[in-house]
């Protein structure tokens, strides 16, 4: 277990303890009599804090914690592991993080919430992961553990995910190939004239070692006006060229970004309408570029008259294509124009093929994440099975909805699939999602806001 130390003027004593002899040590001194293991780790514990090796300390009490959690004595082990994971992640020692929220996943398992388990195990393995190539055999350890948890609370689509993770970090034959996922592939939005077009997409590292690129954003005529980047998300901001004169190809720009292991960013691309308000049809291409591939997605904005679209109506469509190793979201927005600003609109996914469906609105402030709103679980299309869920259902109609107000004209949601198998095990090559909104008593499903969505091959 390869670990730095990054507390500064330490570096005479961080020599003092070789990280894979202390691991060995702390697994030896856990065997035999509990009380005798518990004195032996305490001893530890306090060689390494002695020895300003602040991270090892870190493994003797997550170890400490592992032999309370299997004698049945919970007392502080809350605590003192909340109180390690916090001082691992301060430190961005990993590879201690890794140990203690794995045993974390175990004091949850003891206590019989398998569901706080298995965050904790997810924590766990993803920085394993993070740590490099030495913790892959304990990421997989982990993953075993978490996917049989998963399993066990009839999440079969996300055990999959850990079961693809573990081929990969063993090398499997037929296992996932490693990849940087940029989708959709291609997405089109439709507005009126005088509102903002919005696409979002996600840029994720679907491989076991970090992986640096270049974010490039090619607007043709449009000009990028602010480019705003956070710890989760890059928001592109572009407008139109000025009406007075022609306006030559604006060059390319880019960002050079880091991506670890599994770490995901949103890309929100915004085009600002025309001054004045005018019909028009634009492009915007992104591409992930690295030293050994480049990879392109394509937005293309359609600004028309208001008195041509409804009141209300789902800006976006797309092209994605699924993942095996991270759950892809399709993103899409509803517009509402009416007079009436405070509305309240049900909302519903329908795929051409049963999927486990799961429908989330993301918050307008962009730093909350986002809300749960339902959940089919059986793929029936109808969200009242057994494990069904509504939560947003104001109206009563046993649908999910969504509230407009004059201060959000706006709401974006975000769809997550899982398709499911048909009766041979086989996966369908493609599905189609539509988003249905309800006037009245009628659902309706315009041909202008189909996704069409692919399944890993």
């Amino acid at each position: 277990m390869a670990m730095v130390l990054l507390t500064l003027g330490m570096a005479a004593r961080v020599h003092a303890l070789d990280a894979d002899e202390f691991e060995a040590r702390v697994q030896a001194a856990g065997a035999g009599d509990r009380d005798v293991a518990l004195r032996r780790l305490d001893a530890l514990a306090a060689e390494a804090m002695q020895a300003g090796r602040l991270d090892l300390r870190l493994l003797s009490i997550a170890m400490h914690a592992r032999l309370r959690i299997k004698s049945g004595d919970f007392g502080r082990v809350r605590q003192d592991l909340e109180e390690a994971h916090s001082e691992a992640r301060n430190g961005s020692w990993l590879a201690a993080e890794a140990w203690v929220d794995d045993v974390f996943g175990e004091f949850w398992l003891a206590q019989g919430d398998a569901v706080a388990a298995a965050e904790w195990l997810e924590l766990a393995w993803v920085a394993a992961l993070a740590a490099g190539p030495a913790e892959h055999g304990f990421a997989s350890s982990v993953l075993g553990r978490l996917e049989q948890v998963r399993r066990g609370l009839g999440q079969d689509h996300l055990a999959a995910q850990a079961s693809a993770w573990r081929a990969l970090l063993a090398a499997e034959p037929g296992a996932p190939a490693p990849s940087v996922v940029l989708q959709p592939a291609s997405m089109s939005t439709q507005v009126a004239v005088d509102e903002v077009g919005r696409a979002r997409l996600f840029l994720a590292n679907a491989s076991a070692t970090p992986v640096t690129g270049t974010l490039l954003v090619d607007g043709g005529d449009l000009t990028i006006r602010d480019w705003e980047t956070t710890s989760s998300a890059e928001n592109v901001t572009l407008q139109f060229p000025a009406a007075s004169g022609v306006v030559p190809h604006s060059p390319t720009q880019g960002r050079k970004i880091t991506l670890l292991p599994r770490e995901s960013r949103t890309l929100i691309v915004e085009v600002e309408p025309n001054a004045p308000p005018r019909l028009a049809d634009k492009t915007v291409t992104l591409s992930w570029q690295t030293a050994a591939t480049t990879t392109t997605a394509t937005a293309r904005f359609f600004f028309r008259k208001s008195r041509d679209l409804p009141a209300t109506s789902v800006a976006n469509s797309c092209l994605v294509q699924l993942s095996p190793l991270v759950s892809v979201p399709v993103c899409m927005e509803i517009y509402h124009r009416s007079g009436n600003k405070n509305h309240l609109q049900d909302v519903w996914p329908v795929t051409s093929h049963p999927c486990r469906v799961e429908l989330y609105e993301i918050l307008p402030d962009g730093r909350s994440g986002r809300q749960w709103l339902a959940i089919d679980t059986d793929g029936d299309g109808v969200p009242r099975g057994a494990a069904d869920a509504v939560v947003a259902d104001a109206d009563g109609s046993q649908f999910p909805d969504v509230e407009f107000t004059a201060q959000k004209p706006v709401v974006a949601l975000e769809v997550r699939l899982y398709p499911l198998p048909n009766p041979d095990g086989s996966l369908p090559a493609s599905l189609d999602l539509e988003v249905s909104l309800r006037d009245g008593a009628r659902w309706r499903a315009p041909a202008d806001v189909r996704h069409r969505v692919e399944s890993p091959k």
